[in-house]
């Protein structure tokens, strides 16, 4: 049985075209036995009719020598390979959460245009099981709750359940990132957290407290893929900001929640915010197994400018919290991690851990991705899953 999954575009109708191979029966460039095959392949359309005039307009990317081949439409939706290539789930990142078990199982949940589409997928990766539902509207929900009463820390381990929406990633199963749930499929994390990482590598893991902890109710996803805000800059640290897309959708009808967004244009100067994440405790130190909180204030960008830092880093991006005398600080394992604020019982996420000189040293507060500046871009991209 087949228990890889693969991913699947939260769209509506499905629509299966033969597509013919410009360069069939051409040899793939380096090969001297791979060529190009005419193949099948089926298209989930935004408010398509089966029988409407929506077969056209399709693209085909430069072809590569990796054997396969993006296939676009109105919504990507799948590969061509070359005969004689192995279909890896890997290579399939855009197609639907798809897992093990019988045909038969799913013919009598699916209609016949979606047939298609899961026999294709079958042919890539054997026997599948069930498409993850596309919900055709979204449950009630409430995001920001905690069902641990709050309470103020400092560096300390933070109340069982206290913050829900945070996320952990693994990479290669080994512990590296954060990141904080904002919906149904989608996580934020920092850019530095996924650039240049190989998603078929990385794990998130919900619903975990303390991590390594045998005996807790953790889920652990995969990743569908990743966006890494266009204009990250590896050099500054400007629009330091990812989306994570995994696999599957979470439930929030139990313990887990997403975390609210920020309102637009408030810079939360003066605030009281938490900052939350399993890094290490200190400089250069051991990474922490319980979650933890810290406390900090939230700076203006004129007086973060004015610390020791050098004024021209610190962009409109960015975001500086923490105490000009050090002692308090979110440290090395934290990125990606949220800092929130708490306004009427529900908590906000205004900043994205991003980077910072040491930890908690004096004059250099912990620099943070400004959420609210990425609002707009963080609901373009998220279209198709569920908010609360």
């Amino acid at each position: 049985m087949n228990k890889y999954a693969i991913t699947v575009i939260n769209l509506l109708v499905c629509v299966s075209v033969v597509y013919s191979n410009v360069n069939y029966p051409k040899l793939l460039s380096g090969y001297s036995n791979k060529n190009w095959n005419n193949q099948r392949v089926s298209y989930n359309h935004a408010n398509a009719h089966p029988n409407a005039n929506n077969q056209d307009n399709y693209n085909v990317n430069n072809y590569n020598d990796n054997g396969n081949k993006d296939v676009d439409s109105a919504g990507l939706m799948g590969k061509i390979f070359a005969r004689g290539f192995k279909k890896s789930p890997s290579d399939l990142v855009d197609l639907g959460l798809v897992t093990s078990k019988k045909n038969q199982d799913l013919e009598k949940k699916l209609g016949t245009t979606q047939r298609t589409f899961v026999e294709w997928i079958q042919n890539i990766v054997g026997t599948t099981t069930t498409v993850a539902s596309i919900p055709k509207e979204c449950p009630k929900c409430s995001c920001g709750t905690s069902s641990t009463p709050n309470k103020i820390v400092g560096g300390h381990d933070a109340g069982m359940d206290q913050f829900p929406w945070m996320a952990y990633l693994t990479y290669g199963g080994k512990f590296y990132c954060a990141a904080c749930i904002i919906s149904d499929r989608f996580l934020l994390t920092a850019a530095h957290c996924v650039d240049r990482f190989d998603t078929f590598k990385m794990m998130v893991h919900v619903g975990d407290f303390e991590r390594g902890n045998k005996t807790s109710k953790s889920t652990a996803y995969r990743v569908e893929s990743v966006i890494k805000h266009s204009g990250y800059s590896l050099l500054n640290y400007n629009n330091d900001i990812a989306l994570i897309k995994i696999l599957g959708r979470m439930k929030f009808d139990g313990p887990l929640k997403p975390v609210c967004l920020p309102e637009r244009g408030s810079t939360f100067a003066g605030r009281n915010a938490s900052v939350t994440g399993w890094g290490a405790i200190e400089e250069s130190g051991a990474l922490a197994t319980k979650l933890q909180e810290v406390v900090v204030p939230i700076l203006s960008n004129n007086e973060c400018r004015g610390t020791k830092y050098p004024p021209k880093r610190i962009t409109d991006n960015m975001l500086c919290a923490g105490f000009l005398d050090g002692g308090r600080d979110s440290c090395q394992g934290d990125s990606g991690g949220p800092l929130h604020i708490l306004e009427d019982n529900t908590y906000h996420v205004v900043g994205i851990v991003s980077w910072g000189e040491g930890c908690a040293l004096e004059g250099y507060p912990g620099v943070y991705s400004r959420v609210n500046r990425y609002i707009t871009w963080i609901e373009r991209s998220t279209r198709g899953s569920c908010f609360c």
